[in-house]
Formats: structure tokens, C-alpha cells, sequence
């Protein structure tokens, strides 16, 4: 795993450290918006955290889900990408999760009042089309640490525009 997927742990400063701060990147809002904080980013890669809260879809008293990884996985991969397409001004791009591949999950729920670190690292991106490996560390003292989830999401999103080629009516 990427030095970056560390970072967190070491005091450095964390790149977006809230939700509200993530919204400006990715089309996900409210409710919707599950990742709480990005802690580094890279041309490759990203790190990202969540607080395993009731507010989580699935959520119960045994605590949410394995399975949410992936969604968690897609707002990770789509954080990145606004955060490489960042420009003043400009909506945050929209992405698919076109589907994931061997997703593994050592556990069923994620314990409530415990922090997932999620890791992602691009493979491949062609097109739109972008193939990222990911991963899920369980953080905090409400269960055993360490690897809990593992799995590779394909997604699609708009292609960049090559705004030298647009012709402007004059």
C-alpha cells in the first residue's frame, strides 16, 4: 500500500477534512455523502476515512453492512477524481460505478464507533473508463485492526474536455 495510505496516522495535515469541504468535489451530498474526511491524494492514488455512524445506510445495532465498502470505495475513487479535475467554479464531476470485481470482506458489519481507512489506487484509465484497486482498514478500538475489505471497482466517468480544441464563436 501507497506511503499515503499512512499519512493520517502520522499528524500530517488531512487534505479535506470534513464533509462539507468533500462536497465541493464529488455530486454526492447529504445523506448521500458517506466519506468524512480525505486524508492524501496523489496522481495515483487517494486515502479516505468514515466514521462508522448510525447515519450510515444499513446501519443497526451490530453496525453497517460489509458490503457499503464498495459504495465507499466509489466515493473514494470519485473524490479523487474531482479533486484532479478541481477548478474554480466547475461542478464536480458525475462517475458510474460500473461494478466491482472480487470484492472481499473479512467481516459482515463494520462495528459501529470505529473508523475505515480506505485506500485506492488507479490501474487502469482510458477513455473515462478507470479501473482502481481498493482496500478498507478497520481503525479504533472497538474492534481488532487491519485489513477488512478488498476488492477492485471498474467506473466511468466524462472524459475530460480538451478545451484547446473547442471553438469559441467569436
Amino acid at each position: 500500500m501507497s506511503p499515503l495510505f499512512y499519512r493520517g496516522m502520522t499528524g500530517a495535515p488531512v487534505l479535506l477534512p470534513d464533509r462539507d469541504a468533500i462536497a465541493a468535489y464529488v455530486p454526492h451530498s447529504g445523506e448521500m455523502l458517506l466519506i468524512d474526511r480525505v486524508l492524501s491524494r496523489d496522481e495515483e492514488s487517494i486515502v479516505s476515512e468514515v466514521d462508522v455512524t448510525p447515519r450510515l445506510p444499513g446501519a443497526n445495532d451490530a453496525g453497517v453492512p460489509a458490503y457499503i465498502g464498495i459504495e465507499l470505495m466509489a466515493q473514494t475513487v470519485g473524490a479523487w477524481s474531482g479533486l484532479r479535475r478541481a477548478m474554480p467554479d466547475t461542478p464536480a464531476p458525475i462517475g458510474y460505478l460500473l461494478g466491482s470485481r472480487r470484492y472481499r470482506a473479512t467481516i459482515a458489519m463494520f462495528p459501529l464507533g470505529s473508523t475505515l481507512r480506505i485506500g485506492a489506487t488507479r490501474v487502469l484509465e482510458t477513455q473515462g473508463l478507470g479501473k482502481f484497486d481498493c482496500v478498507i482498514h478497520l481503525l479504533g478500538a472497538h474492534a481488532e485492526p487491519g485489513e477488512v475489505a478488498r476488492g477492485g471497482i471498474s467506473v466511468y466517468s466524462e472524459p475530460e474536455a480538451d478545451l484547446e480544441a473547442v471553438e469559441f464563436p467569436a
